[in-house]
């Protein structure tokens, strides 16, 4: 198995009455990006309203590739309380989602045990956009 040429994760929780800085305060971290609902989506004039509101905590991208350590390192810097995750997500949609970027047709990753405890603990699922070696113009 090769090695991913890179990767990325973020933290990423939505919701209709979101409010970034009561996520900021639950989580015991500030988000890399946040948005309430009804904030434009870009900085050009005329720009639509966010449907709803979001909170990003995202990691650095790793080169080579290391979604272990950056997923533990994003959930080490939240809290581990369950109460408060469960609140979490009794009000919202949260989850993990990752970027892999592949140098070949066979690269791979390995989640330690830890690392699934400790999304699994805060009830968060972890989605995987993988991204292969081939050029858009040879697919």
């Amino acid at each position: 198995m090769g090695i991913l040429e890179s990767t990325v994760v973020s933290l990423r929780i939505f919701g209709e009455d979101l409010d970034p800085d009561e996520l900021t305060a639950m989580l015991g971290t500030s988000p890399t990006a946040a948005f309430r609902k009804g904030d434009p989506r870009s900085t050009r004039p005329g720009s639509p309203p966010r449907p709803e509101g979001s909170w990003h905590l995202k990691s650095e991208r790793a080169s080579p590739g290391d979604l272990d350590s950056q997923i533990r390192d994003l959930l080490a810097r939240t809290t581990k309380d369950p109460t408060v995750w469960r609140r979490i997500h009794d009000r919202f949609r949260a989850d993990l989602f990752a970027g892999l970027f592949m140098t070949s047709a066979n690269d791979g990753l390995t989640l330690t045990p830890d690392t699934l405890s400790a999304a699994s603990v805060r009830g968060l699922a972890i989605g995987l956009d993988i991204y292969d070696s081939i050029p858009a113009d040879q697919a």
